[in-house]
């Protein structure tokens, strides 16, 4: 890796790290320039402005969770089996990452021009991938015919609840591992009902 972009990966990791103790709307420079042990004002011959420095740390957190998820599914023959994967994957990794779930929650919330273009950005490529695993079911014959586009826009809203339930569980206490797990199965529970609508009847 080039001395620059270890630099950049470094500051970063700092953002996220400043996400993870302020949240995305009190996270300042000054705070990542702290976390560094270096001067505001050399952080910006890396980056220009706060808002591009958590635009990148934040898509890269983006991107690394479809990744996650596009290696977890990719072995799964059963479409349905796919979705409940994900979901899995999904709400393992908010349990884990509270500024992450923090910042999905806010995003959905305010108006801020930052959460809001990363936000919609989200939902199109969630979009995209949700309608194409449910045409993959439509093909196989798992599932019967329906708008892969309408099916996905629902699955989506089903999330979006989903987080906004465990966002506010978590500011309200912090829950035990066996909690998160019970949180976890009710979510798929509620999967599975949906998925039972969507499969082929013989």
């Amino acid at each position: 890796m080039e001395p620059l972009e270890k630099r950049r990966e470094e500051i970063l990791d700092a953002a996220m790290l400043c996400l993870a103790r302020y949240g995305p709307i009190k996270s300042t420079v000054d705070d990542i320039a702290r976390i560094m042990g270096m001067k505001k004002a050399s952080l910006y011959y890396y980056y220009k402005n706060k808002e591009a420095i958590f635009r990148d740390a934040l898509e890269r957190e983006r991107s690394r969770l479809f990744e996650l998820i596009l290696q977890r599914v990719k072995s799964k023959r059963r479409v349905s089996t796919k979705l409940v994967t994900m979901i899995r994957i999904v709400h393992a990794y908010f349990r884990d990452r509270a500024e992450m779930l923090e910042f999905n929650v806010q995003a959905m919330q305010d108006n801020h021009a930052i959460l809001r273009s990363l936000s919609q950005e989200n939902r199109a490529q969630n979009m995209d991938f949700l309608a194409n695993i449910i045409r993959e079911g439509i093909e196989k014959g798992e599932f019967r015919k329906v708008d892969e586009f309408k099916v996905a826009h629902a699955l989506r809203l089903i999330f979006d609840t989903q987080r906004f339930e465990l966002y506010h569980q978590m500011t309200e206490r912090k829950h035990s591992r066996e909690e998160y797990a019970e949180l976890e199965e009710n979510a798929v529970f509620i999967m599975e009902l949906f998925l039972n609508g969507l499969k082929q009847v013989n």
